[in-house]
């Protein structure tokens, strides 16, 4: 299920669910949307325990670490691990992994909308290969001048919607922690962006395919706001 159905799955789930059976939510939503739907599970009897995906699931797809959070998340992670499963409880309350998540992608989710901006501005201005150069000093070990654009961009290219709703959950959180939401909110706008562009173009991310932002950058070189 998407972030914006996890409420109405929680709802439903609810009037199904049987005393002491598990609701398991793996979706990237805020602190408080999971206690929100916690108290909606717990209220007809069963147990919700919280899981926050915390890399990639290609290549790891069954083994894609994930952190566990509720009253039963340490009862939870075993029986997972047990079915060959990266599963890790981090606390009994609801919410504690969901923030690790929401933060974190304030820094990963980031980076790629940074990525992605700072790269299609330089293309235009003919000035990419300073720029990544002047990158690959400063950090010389992140890949700025290897596969390292070609991966954050192709992330957004990819999956860019559903990591701009996974960003307004983030603000969410900022919000509930007394934080101006200005990055995550940036965030997510650039993330949808990338999107639209390309829907309006009619380019399609292919998996199938080598990705190259310098190839999309200049498929999408007639759109004039960036």
């Amino acid at each position: 299920m998407t972030c914006s159905s996890a409420r109405d799955v929680a709802r439903e789930s609810s009037a199904a669910l049987r005393p002491n059976q598990i609701h398991l939510d793996i979706n990237s939503v805020s602190p408080e949307t999971k206690r929100e739907m916690a108290r909606r599970i717990e209220s007809a009897g069963a147990n919700f325990v919280e899981a926050a995906v915390m890399a990639p699931v290609p290549p790891n797809r069954l083994r894609v670490p994930m952190l566990l959070g509720g009253m039963r998340a340490a009862e939870l992670a075993p029986r997972l691990q047990a079915q060959g499963m990266d599963a890790q409880a981090v606390s009994d309350r609801i919410g504690v992994a969901s923030a690790i998540k929401m933060c974190r992608s304030v820094v990963i989710k980031g980076i790629e909308a940074l990525a992605l901006e700072a790269m299609f501005a330089a293309r235009r201005y003919d000035a990419e290969e300073a720029v990544l150069a002047s990158l690959d000093a400063t950090y010389p070990s992140m890949g700025w001048k290897g596969k390292l654009p070609d991966y954050l961009i192709s992330r957004v290219a990819e999956h860019g919607q559903r990591r701009a709703a996974e960003m307004r959950e983030v603000a969410e959180t900022l919000s509930d922690a007394g934080l101006e939401p200005f990055t995550a909110l940036g965030t997510a706008e650039r993330q949808d962006w990338l999107v639209k562009k390309m829907a309006e173009c009619g380019i399609q991310y292919r998996s199938d395919e080598p990705f190259s932002w310098r190839v999309l950058a200049d498929a999408l070189v007639n759109v004039r706001t960036l």
